[in-house]
């Protein structure tokens, strides 16, 4: 075993036998072992398809990475955490992305992947836009934005649809759904009450409204404000017509 001696004392900085350095210590454990902080101006590089391990076995290691300065892109002490055992990743503080950089969300092999990215080119107004790499920007239909002082935008260009139908005889349709109040189940909240619709009810009624996740039915509720005009409208022109047909009999008193 050999020691580096002058001017520091036998433990901080050792070569073994076996090839192993330590520093900070005298019996160092791996090929290389520090016992203390490490400070790296460069890049750390891995060959290998495992990370940086930390904190005992692979399966329970956690990873850290913290700036105190955000040079990174990652603010304050410990970060940004990496838990192999639970497959999380933990950012204690804020996350910053920058300039045209896009947060995605992947399937398991990666061909799929919803996007979530600013739209910075209109520096008054910029959007958040939400895009699906299936259906991607040219399409324009998959993707929805949020506006910083108008709130969701959803996309509902006419170059984007075709077998554009006008809707018919939609208030009778519509006097069929049932408006309900009701209480979540398992919420453990009983202090108010909420307004809506029930899924099944609906489905009844307006098919194309109602969809399936994980057998929950949804509902797609913007589309009762274009139901509630479409029915404004018929019953609009019956107003109208029963209008006339008054005026008529009193024209024909």
């Amino acid at each position: 075993m050999y020691f580096i001696r002058e001017p520091w004392n036998h433990q901080d900085l050792v070569l073994d036998g076996a090839g192993s350095v330590g520093i900070g210590t005298d019996s160092p454990s791996a090929t290389l072992h520090v016992a203390g902080d490490i400070r790296v101006n460069g890049d750390i590089v891995k060959t290998d398809d495992w990370g940086i391990t930390a904190g005992g076995t692979r399966s329970s290691c956690r990873v850290r990475l913290g700036e105190l300065n955000g040079s990174s892109g990652v603010y304050g002490l410990n970060g940004l955490i990496f838990a192999s055992n639970t497959g999380n990743v933990q950012v204690a503080n804020n996350l910053h992305i920058t300039a045209q950089n896009r947060l995605r969300f992947y399937n398991n092999n990666s061909s799929q992947y919803w996007e979530i990215y600013p739209e910075w080119s209109d520096a008054g107004d910029p959007d958040l836009f939400f895009d699906y790499n299936i259906k991607r920007e040219h399409t324009g239909w998959a993707r929805g934005w949020l506006e910083p002082q108008g709130g969701w935008r959803a996309p509902s260009d006419g170059k984007l649809k075709r077998e554009i139908k006008p809707l018919s005889n939609v208030l009778s349709q519509v006097m069929k759904l049932k408006p309900s109040s009701y209480r979540w189940v398992g919420t453990g909240d009983d202090s108010r009450r909420f307004t809506g619709f029930i899924a099944q009810e609906v489905e009844e009624v307006f098919p194309n409204s109602v969809s399936e996740k994980r057998g929950v039915k949804g509902l797609n509720y913007s589309d009762f404000a274009v139901l509630a005009i479409a029915a404004l409208q018929e019953q609009q022109v019956l107003i109208a017509k029963l209008q006339k047909d008054i005026r008529s009999l009193k024209l024909g008193d």
